[in-house]
């Protein structure tokens, strides 16, 4: 009877592993996540430099003015929203490229009462605190240039460039 002999101390040995060790899955890893995130990276800087420049040859207003002059608004005076009589009364003046001030004031004297109506309303609804401060004046700033652009100019492209106040009084 042919029985192998146990040996309690020695099993069979276990074959050797195959295959790629832990370091190279690590570095595999490594490389193809940094692969990963700076790929991308570098084909859309690309391609936002080219959009870039199509945008520059295609929008002639959205050029650096050269020259810029300043046209006058009617001076606005309402009351504020508030439980005590307050009112607000502003001088304000558009900044426009020269080459357009007459498309611009012709615009304006011809949709002067729209726009007018809009800031009465717009203003009206304002209280104190939203008018107080730089803060204030800035946001309204802002409120004014958009919706006068987007009145004013349907074709996307603005062409007042900035909201001057040059007199604003809370009383």
């Amino acid at each position: 009877m042919s029985a192998k002999p146990t040996n309690p101390g020695h099993d069979e040995q276990a074959p050797p592993k195959k295959g790629p060790g832990l370091v190279v899955w690590a570095i595999v890893s490594l490389v193809s996540g940094a692969a990963g995130f700076f790929v991308p990276m570098l084909l859309t800087s690309k391609s936002h430099a080219e959009k870039a420049e199509e945008h520059k040859t295609e929008a002639p207003v959205a050029k650096q003015a050269e020259k810029l002059v300043v046209i006058p608004f009617d001076d606005i005076r309402v009351n504020l929203n508030e439980v005590q009589p307050h009112y607000l009364a502003i001088k304000m003046a558009f900044q426009v490229d020269a080459t357009q001030e007459k498309i611009v004031t012709d615009l304006i004297a011809e949709k002067k009462v729209p726009l007018k109506s809009w800031l009465l309303i717009h203003l009206g609804d304002k209280d104190m605190d939203d008018v107080r401060g730089g803060a204030g004046k800035n946001m309204l700033k802002r409120e004014i240039l958009e919706r006068f652009n987007s009145m004013l100019f349907t074709d996307g492209y603005d062409r007042i460039y900035d909201v001057l106040f040059e007199d604003f009084m809370i009383q």
